[in-house]
């Protein structure tokens, strides 16, 4: 039986692995034990990102080091290509949850944009379960789906900035200054997950490149090379991206819906507090008195507006006769 070992890679994909378990080890701490209380279900889905990246390296490099011809190769091979499979499905998953702004933005997604993160998860699924098959023969077919994921994760998280610039302007046109901070947090998260998008899709369009280079090539040097990039950048690229969203405690009012239904454009901001007047009494009441509206207790996505309550902020003077006071059981109906 022959046996042989390539050093180099042995080498790379151990430490590689090494880093991603170290990393995930962090993050699993962080989300299930340090920051319990902030983590959501997007930052527990990332754990499997992590998880399945770190097993790809490790045994890949346990395959290196083994006999290719071995007893063991199928099941080394079985073990690499599921994987590598479920890490880039899950890895793609993530991004296009993030670029919908779930968990950020809003905790729940409409039936259209789940069908869109389904399918890509099949689409992702299939594509490199067949690459991982005949890698040399379908890597077109991997270019056309990493633009198209490239596309869509861009154009989705550019919607996203947009809607949240949108948001921020109606809060400093309505005043609501507790809210304008968290806003900003947001938009500030995704335009730094858009960057560490572009960095992290372009370094893997590259990647393929240099591959198809090295094919033509075929120097186990230069493949270790292009290796040791592909590795490298995909530390840099996810290891941000989770930097960004890892669980913690993001202030108050974080946890607010800014965009509740397919980023709908809300242009009524949420009532903080209302104050009023000492000096306010019943003889006074005039149309420049303000009014207090209470937040709605039950209320549909679709008439959000319609179950708000309305009262007139007014104190009856004690020096009025008692006649003067005034019921309406109408002040507790829907103001529209």
């Amino acid at each position: 039986m022959e046996c042989y070992s390539q050093p180099g890679q042995v080498y790379l994909y151990g430490v590689s692995g090494l880093t991603w378990s170290f990393i995930a080890c962090l993050w699993l701490v962080n989300t299930w034990t340090c920051n319990e209380r902030h983590s959501k279900p997007l930052q527990r889905m990332m754990s499997f990102v992590l998880i399945f990246k770190g097993l790809h390296c490790i045994f890949y490099s346990l395959m290196m080091a083994s006999c290719q011809d071995g007893l063991v190769s199928p099941y080394w091979s079985l073990a690499i290509t599921s994987t590598y499979t479920l890490y880039n499905t899950f890895i793609y998953t993530t991004l296009i949850l993030i670029s919908k702004g779930f968990c950020i933005t809003r905790e729940f997604l409409d039936r259209g944009e789940v069908t869109v993160v389904a399918m890509t998860m099949g689409a992702v699924y299939l594509g490199f379960s067949a690459f991982m098959i005949e890698r040399d023969k379908l890597i077109p077919l991997l270019i056309i789906m990493l633009i198209v994921l490239f596309y869509l994760t861009a154009k989705f998280t550019k919607s996203i900035v947009v809607a949240l610039i949108r948001r921020y302007q109606d809060l400093l046109a309505a005043n609501a200054r507790p809210m304008i901070p968290t806003v900003l947090k947001k938009i500030s998260m995704m335009k730094t997950f858009l960057f560490l998008v572009y960095f992290y899709f372009i370094q893997q369009l590259m990647i393929i490149f240099l591959y198809y280079i090295g094919i033509a090539i075929n120097s186990e040097s230069y493949s270790l090379v292009i290796d040791t990039a592909a590795e490298a950048g995909d530390i840099l690229g996810i290891a941000g991206i989770f930097f960004v969203f890892r669980s913690k405690d993001q202030g108050r009012y974080f946890d607010s819906n800014e965009l509740p239904s397919s980023l709908q454009h809300q242009p009524i901001a949420p009532f903080m507090e209302a104050k009023i007047a000492d000096n306010a009494s019943i003889s006074e009441l005039s149309a420049e008195n303000p009014v207090v509206v209470l937040n709605p207790q039950d209320t549909k996505d679709e008439t959000p507006y319609h179950y708000m309550l309305v009262a007139l902020p007014i104190r009856l003077d004690p020096m009025h006769d008692a006649a003067f006071v005034h019921v309406d059981n109408d002040l507790r109906q829907p103001l529209l």
